[in-house]
Formats: C-alpha cells, structure tokens, sequence
C-alpha cells in the first residue's frame, strides 16, 4: 500500500496531496514546481466495527429505511 501525503510548499504556500512510493520520492509543487516543501500530518478516520447486530442497512444515508413510491 502506497500512502497519500499531504504536502505545503515553502515557496508558494500551496498546499497539495501526492501518492509517494518510497521515502526518497520528492514530490514537486504543482503550482510552482519546486521541490521546497513540508509535509504535514494527516489526520485518519478510524473505520466503523461491525458490532454482533450490525446490518447492511445501518450504513445507508436514509437511515436503514426504504423510500417506496
């Protein structure tokens, strides 16, 4: 698995998001094409567990309720 990074460019003060193969992978600004930037800590949302009465129908939008017309 290859993690998405966040990234703020020291130049232009754009910020951007790069996939990065490897720790030596420089990604370069797409606004201004420098290779002068930080990357930032990116914040993770845990997924949901299934708890023992968990059903398909808990994930959906409306609630698990059916609309019929």
């Amino acid at each position: 698995m290859m993690p998405v990074y966040d990234y703020l460019c020291k130049r232009c003060d754009h910020r951007f998001s790069e996939l990065v193969r490897s720790d030596e992978d420089q990604p370069t600004c797409p606004a201004c094409g420098r290779r002068e930037h930080e990357r930032l800590l990116s914040r993770l949302a845990p997924a949901p567990r299934p708890s023992a009465n968990f059903t398909p129908a808990q994930t959906r939008r409306d609630g698990g309720h059916e609309h019929r017309h």
